[in-house]
């Protein structure tokens, strides 16, 4: 969320060239943001219920884990033969969570990069179409701070810079720091 307020001067300065260059444009860009605004929010809600169903397998794993390592269950583990089991159901929990996890961290990855994708397409497009239009009398040196601005806008507004630290905060391992 800090990332976020720290970017709004640097997206109201690139706002304000893109609306002095092409105010046309700067409509454009907000509009291509709505959908994947949206689905950041869905994704969001689905990371939240991915979360919630693999608890629970990883704390029994992390149970699993504490049986096999700790020193106090070491006997009952040795003279019920356990050791076998336990360390079976720890990598099977710990190999499908992890798979899991993996899985969706993908899928959400390559939305975010679908919906980065789409804005830098629509945003192009609208710039070709007013600029061939004729809708913009500007110099050459205009167009380059407008195309520096518009990409400026779509990287700071964009999913995957906004939810960067939620992503990494939701799949990283919270003791460890390894994903």
């Amino acid at each position: 969320m800090l990332a976020l307020v720290k970017m709004i001067p640097e997206l109201i300065t690139y706002a304000f060239v893109v609306a002095k260059v092409a105010p046309y444009l700067l409509m454009l860009v907000i509009i291509a943001m709505i959908p994947a605004f949206i689905d950041s929010m869905a994704m969001g809600i689905k990371g939240w219920e991915f979360i919630k169903q693999i608890n629970r397998e990883r704390r029994l794993s992390g149970y699993y884990a504490l049986l096999i390592t700790n020193r106090h269950f070491a006997p009952e583990i040795r003279l019920y033969e356990l050791a076998d089991y336990c360390l079976g159901q720890w990598e099977a929990l710990f190999t499908k969570t992890s798979k899991q996890q993996r899985r969706f961290s993908l899928k959400v990855l390559l939305r975010q990069r679908a919906a980065v994708i789409f804005m830098v397409c629509v945003s192009m497009v609208g710039l070709w179409g007013i600029v061939f239009a004729g809708m913009v009398q500007a110099t050459p040196g205009d167009y380059v701070v407008l195309l520096q601005s518009i990409i400026g806008l779509l990287t700071g507004l964009s999913v995957s810079s906004i939810l960067k630290g939620m992503r990494s905060s939701l799949f990283k391992d919270s003791k460890t720091g390894a994903w």
